[in-house]
Parts: C-alpha cells; sequence; structure tokens
C-alpha cells in the first residue's frame, strides 16, 4: 500500500469534514422545527461584545500581576539564599 501525500491527506479530510457537515444539516433539519427569530440590532450585538471584553482582560491582566509577582518574590528569595552560601 502505498504513502498518502499530502494532498490526498487534505482530500481525505475534507471529504470527512464535508460528511461531517452534511450529516449535522441532515439531523438538525429533522430534529429542529423551523423557528422564526428575530435579528438582533446591531447596537445590540455590539453592546453585548463590548460588556464582555473588559471583564476578561481585567480577568487576564489580574492573573498576570499575580504570576509577575510570585515570580519575582522567587528571585528575590534566590537570590538572598544565594548570597548567605
Amino acid at each position: 500500500m502505498t504513502r498518502k501525500t499530502k494532498e490526498e491527506k487534505k482530500i481525505a479530510a475534507y471529504r470527512k469534514k464535508l460528511q461531517f457537515l452534511q450529516a449535522m444539516t441532515k439531523s438538525k433539519i429533522v430534529e429542529e422545527p423551523k423557528k422564526v427569530d428575530q435579528p438582533l440590532n446591531v447596537k445590540a450585538i455590539e453592546a453585548i461584545e463590548s460588556q464582555s471584553k473588559p471583564a476578561h482582560f481585567l480577568k487576564d491582566l489580574k492573573k498576570s500581576f499575580v504570576l509577575i509577582f510570585f515570580i519575582i518574590t522567587l528571585e528575590i528569595i534566590i537570590y538572598f539564599v544565594s548570597i548567605n552560601r
């Protein structure tokens, strides 16, 4: 049996993805009845996105400061321990 080339691997992956998506759309059509949703306004979408961004940013910033604090503290401890030897 010959080895697959990169192009054949890409084609095989694409076929699998296509089959998966087709199966998902068929099952979705059968399972879910049609819903009539009102589209959200652009302003409402922007408001939702703007509320979530600062929360994630502040969480990440807090974690970064804590990590930096522990690293600097560890370096200071290692420095003073090495001086005493």
